[in-house]
């Protein structure tokens, strides 16, 4: 098995995710991202809700500091 989750693009156009958690990305790829179709079909780009800003290492990285990097994507998600 691998170890991650890899999804097809048609399963995020018929689940439509709330958010699109992109750490690490940079506004300019963010504003690439969304004028590109199959993109620009996805809720969460059409109501802006494309978070990139939590540092990625709190995020990717297992450790105590995850925890920190969970709490600052809940407060983005309310």
């Amino acid at each position: 098995k691998p170890d991650y989750f890899n999804i097809s693009f048609e399963w995020l156009l018929t689940h439509q995710p709330d958010y699109l958690l992109l750490p690490g990305f940079t506004e300019q790829q963010i504003g690439t991202l969304r004028k590109k179709s199959p993109w620009d079909k996805l809720n969460a780009v059409k109501h802006n809700r494309i978070i990139s800003d939590i540092d990625e290492n709190l995020l990717l990285r297992p450790g105590p500091r995850l925890t920190l990097g969970i709490r600052q994507l809940a407060e983005r998600c309310k």
